[in-house]
């Protein structure tokens, strides 16, 4: 067996020793390729996780900035128009409008800022272009548009 270890050694022009180093790292090497790939997996999650933290800050700091503090408002069946913020009235009942509307068609009640526009008195929604959009398509996956018919 000796005699093979040199002919190896002698072909491949290195010692015995050096492919035992070589050999060692080989076992090493591996392991040291996962390490890396792990720890450069937590370090995207930890950037994306204080990205999606940062970004919420913002938002919430411009919403704050504005003083639109988003409200539950009902819509008055009796209107036409869904989009019209004249046809809601401020909801304040105990529940909210998970517990007014059903969801099923129709619009119930949205969730939106108040209009700084409007008067303290008579408050109405404000209602941006994506609102409306969902308004008109029924669309109630963002959790600020209720569907009727109502629960009473």
């Amino acid at each position: 067996m000796p005699n093979l270890t040199k002919a190896i050694c002698l072909h491949f022009g290195k010692s015995a020793a050096s492919i035992r180093k070589e050999a060692t790292r080989a076992d090493i090497k591996p392991k040291v390729m996962v390490l890396r790939k792990v720890v450069g997996l937590f370090m995207v999650a930890v950037m994306l996780c204080t990205t999606l933290i940062t970004v919420a800050k913002h938002r919430a700091e411009r919403a704050a900035a504005a003083g639109l503090q988003t409200q539950e408002w009902l819509f008055d069946e009796s209107e036409p128009d869904p989009t019209n913020p004249e046809n809601y009235t401020m909801y304040t009942e105990a529940g909210g409008l998970d517990a007014e509307c059903e969801k099923v068609s129709g619009i119930c009640g949205i969730i939106a800022p108040v209009d700084p526009s409007s008067s303290p008195s008579d408050p109405k929604p404000l209602i941006d272009e994506q609102l409306e959009e969902r308004i008109e398509q029924e669309d109630d996956s963002q959790n600020d548009v209720f569907l009727l018919p109502r629960a009473n």
